[in-house]
């Protein structure tokens, strides 16, 4: 089972609920599977699959629910980094998880531009807010192309989900 099936059966058990609120604006569990769905057929547009470590740095924002799902939905594993983190630091992470992607937004795209300066796996960085330099893709290009249809990957009982090198820091 795909550990996103739990949002699914969320929606399909309940119906469409407030799920989060944001700044002052509300978001449903509909608007937020669709964020996903959309995501992840964007993904599969770029050639990510099933295996596939895709990195997120993102700060506490409502984009992080839709991406963690759009990655889960195509079985790539979600590794996330740590938005206060050094570029040095997640320099490490994404060597070390073999990251082929990362998703982040534009007040990060410094650090994470230097941290992935030496990285070959990593094939695209998505911007969630902004258009991004050369070379990145921004998030709103990749939902306005997708289609929110879309199958969801079987995943086996011990595929990876999420792999977590820190759990954040003590203050």
């Amino acid at each position: 089972m795909n550990v996103v099936r739990l949002f699914d059966d969320n929606l399909s058990q309940l119906g469409e609920k407030k799920e989060l609120m944001f700044e002052g604006e509300d978001f449903t569990n509909r608007q937020v599977i669709d964020v996903g769905c959309r995501l992840a057929s964007g993904l599969r547009q770029l050639d990510y699959t099933r295996g596939d470590h895709i990195a997120v740095c993102l700060p506490n924002r409502v984009e992080v629910l839709g991406v963690f799902q759009a990655i889960w939905r195509i079985g790539a594993v979600c590794v996330p980094i740590m938005f206060r983190m050094q570029a040095a630091e997640a320099s490490y992470i994404l060597a070390h998880s073999d990251a082929t992607a990362i998703i982040t937004c534009s007040d990060l795209l410094p650090m994470i531009e230097k941290a992935r300066a030496a990285i070959d796996s990593i094939r695209h960085i998505i911007v969630t807010d902004t258009t991004p330099s050369a070379g990145g893709i921004g998030l709103d290009t990749i939902l306005d192309d997708a289609s929110a249809v879309l199958k969801t990957e079987d995943m086996d009982g011990d595929d990876v989900a999420q792999i977590i090198y820190t759990s954040g820091t003590t203050g």
